[in-house]
């Protein structure tokens, strides 16, 4: 018997001893990426008014629901970037309304979360995550309305749906995006039937990141956008305020809860103690295994009295 265990020790030394370098050099570069079959659904809840063509003026407050869908493309993607498809609608959900599409296609580093070199288009700054083993610094965050990336602030550390994240905080404002047609009775210039007015872009963007895989487990923003002629307020044309709701919180959290779990026990827990473990088992078993030397007394068994 312990010849037998200490045969079992000596190997189980070993796997340990080797097991550690084999996660942290093979297994971890594989599990330390964003996956490429990535298909989610978000729903995002909130409340805000834009501007109805219909009735040529601002809606009051209303409720609102904006639903993202998020598809990988394994096909276009490779070991270093992913491409992802999201989809995003916007509805008015008391009148049913349909208020904005968006349809964009990202290539982005499966670890980093920066859009690749080769992107088309190239979008600055992170996109659809942040790097795995997030920092408390500020990041450059890209944001799709301004087309741009701005500075995303990290703010607190706070708990969500059982795990640890970084709050961070990004903040256009005023930012030009482009121009738009409105009726110049809008400006005050009833005699124009179309001026061509200049669109303003101001947002607070907050993310919660759950800081090991990088994943955006939560966001929320408020957004404003208004146009200007000659640089003379028009109209607001929409003041929205959204945040996911909490099904599609937990729903990402529970799958990022396991990932986490694995990076923690294949990059730190293994490597770390697994060294110190192999080599306490190595020498109990060759302890168990060596033979007593000349001279030494064998242990022998006392019968029992009755």
């Amino acid at each position: 018997m312990r010849r037998t265990l200490g045969y079992i020790a000596f190997i189980t030394g070993f796997v340990f001893l080797f097991l550690a370098p084999l996660l942290k050099w093979y297994a971890v570069p594989r599990i330390d990426k964003a996956p490429l079959d990535t298909y989610q659904k978000t729903v995002n809840q909130g409340a805000g008014r834009y501007f109805s063509v219909k009735s040529v003026s601002m809606t009051p407050v209303v409720p609102m629901q904006n639903i993202t869908l998020a598809k990988g493309d394994p096909a276009a993607s490779d070991h270093t970037y992913a491409v992802v498809t999201i989809f995003q609608r916007t509805t008015d959900l008391r009148n049913s309304v349909d208020i904005d599409y968006k349809n964009d296609v990202y290539k982005f580093d499966r670890d980093s979360g920066y859009s690749a070199p080769n992107a088309k288009p190239f979008r600055d700054g992170l996109t659809l995550k942040f790097p795995f083993n997030t920092k408390k610094q500020t990041y450059q965050f890209y944001d799709v309305t301004a087309n741009k990336a701005f500075p995303a602030k990290y703010l607190r550390t706070q708990t969500m749906n059982g795990l640890d994240t970084y709050v961070f905080e990004s903040d256009p404002t005023n930012v030009s995006i482009g121009t738009i047609a409105v009726p110049g009775l809008l400006a005050g210039l009833p005699d124009q039937p179309s001026i061509t007015t200049d669109k303003h872009y101001t947002a607070q963007t907050t993310l919660w990141v759950e800081p090991v895989t990088g994943a955006i487990i939560d966001a929320g923003q408020h957004a404003v956008q208004w146009v200007t002629y000659q640089g003379n307020f028009v109209t607001t044309l929409s003041d929205t305020n959204f945040i996911n709701s909490p099904t599609s919180v937990e729903t990402v959290a529970k799958v990022i809860r396991k990932k986490s779990s694995q990076l923690l026990l294949a990059s730190k827990s293994v490597p770390v103690f697994g060294p110190i473990a192999g080599i306490v088992l190595i020498v109990v078993g060759f302890l168990l295994l060596r033979r007593p030397k000349a001279g030494e007394p064998k242990t022998q068994a006392v019968p029992a009295t009755a």
